[in-house]
């Protein structure tokens, strides 16, 4: 059982829910999320340098460090979680999940998530490119005509 439904925010956010089962506790997971599609500047560089510092740069990424990767972005990129995400003190972590499966779905749905996201901004940035081209050529017309007349 592995249900996801990914819905993309015009804000740059997106929520999913999760209907998973561990596999390594067979414990079932549900819950919705609410993530950033994208990461600032700032957050990426700081979660990179989490990466490294806690990993080092061996050059080859066990399934340790995939963890641990997937961990340190979703602690950059996840805004709301289910209450199993979260630890004892309530901060949002999921570190302390024994299913490995559940952190590597939820990270592979925030890559998604991303990149449905830029692909939105991609065709929304070639409509109002084609908007602004109209215009363009409307004002060009219109200052041909304009000049026509004057002479």
């Amino acid at each position: 059982m592995k249900d996801t439904v990914l819905s993309i925010n015009g804000d740059g956010t997106a929520t999913f829910n999760i209907s998973i089962i561990g596999n390594r506790t067979m414990i079932p997971y549900f819950g919705n999320f609410k993530i950033k599609c994208l990461l600032n500047a700032n957050e990426y560089v700081k979660a990179n340098k989490e990466f490294s510092d806690q990993m080092g740069l061996n050059g080859s990424i066990n399934e340790a460090e995939e963890i641990s990767f997937a961990l340190i972005q979703l602690r950059h990129r996840l805004l709301e979680t289910p209450p199993f995400w979260k630890s004892e003190n309530g901060v949002i972590n999921g570190g302390d999940l024994e299913d490995y499966n559940v952190i590597t779905h939820i990270f592979n749905t925030c890559m998604e998530a991303e990149k449905q996201y830029k692909e939105m901004m991609e065709e929304n940035y070639n409509k109002t490119k084609e908007k602004v081209e109209k215009q363009r050529q409307a004002i060009l017309k219109q200052n041909k005509e304009n000049e026509t007349e004057e002479e």
